[in-house]
Parts: C-alpha cells; structure tokens; sequence
C-alpha cells in the first residue's frame, strides 16, 4: 500500500519562493498546501483542510508574522511548524524558539533538508 504524502501548509509571503518550497515539497512526494502570503489565509487553510506540517517563514509582511501565527494554529490543531527565515540573528531564532517549533530553517532550504 502506497504511503499517504505528508500534506505540508506553506505560508510564504514571497510567491516566488513558495513557488520553489511547493515544488520541492512535490519532487520529494508531499503535498503542498496553499500558499498562504499571510496569517488570516494561513488559519483559514488549517481551519478547512487537513494539515499534517506546516512551514512558516518568520517574517511575514502584515500584522501578524510567522512566529506570532504559530501559537494560534497550534491552538487550533496541534502540527508540527517548521520555521524558516532569511535572518539569522540570535534575537529573532530566541523569539521563534519560544514558539517551540521542530525545526529552524535558513533561507534558501536544500530539498535534502525538507525530504
């Protein structure tokens, strides 16, 4: 019986970059979900559909960014959030580590690193 593919949310403000993460997700056999630019698409995709992961960049644009989204989708469904980002800083990885989130990814991610 073949393995059901991880259903992973990407919330990405950047379309080009979420055009790479889902396209990667799908050579590595996952099915992407979105993307979701911003928190208010994001909670509306985890309300309606199934989400077993979901990659979250840190710096959204918008009121709400990345590590201030995690809290509320876990409040809805619990998931595993991968946190993903272009800034290294130690101030910006303590935040996100608060947010407890199974991994933090530096931009740009090698598709070893989401197999």
């Amino acid at each position: 019986m073949p393995e059901m593919p991880i259903r992973v949310l990407v919330v990405e403000d950047e379309p080009l970059y979420a055009e790479q993460l889902e396209a990667i997700l799908c050579d590595l056999g996952h099915e992407p979900i979105g993307p979701a630019p911003d928190a208010r698409i994001a909670l509306a995709l985890h309300r309606t559909e199934t989400i077993d992961l979901a990659l979250l960049d840190v710096q959204l644009r918008g009121p709400v960014d990345g590590i201030a989204l995690a809290p509320q989708l876990l409040a809805h469904r619990p998931i595993p959030l991968l946190f993903l980002t272009s800034c290294a800083a130690d101030e910006t990885f303590a935040q996100a580590r608060l947010a407890g989130p199974a991994a933090y990814l530096i931009k740009p991610v090698q598709p070893a690193t989401l197999q």
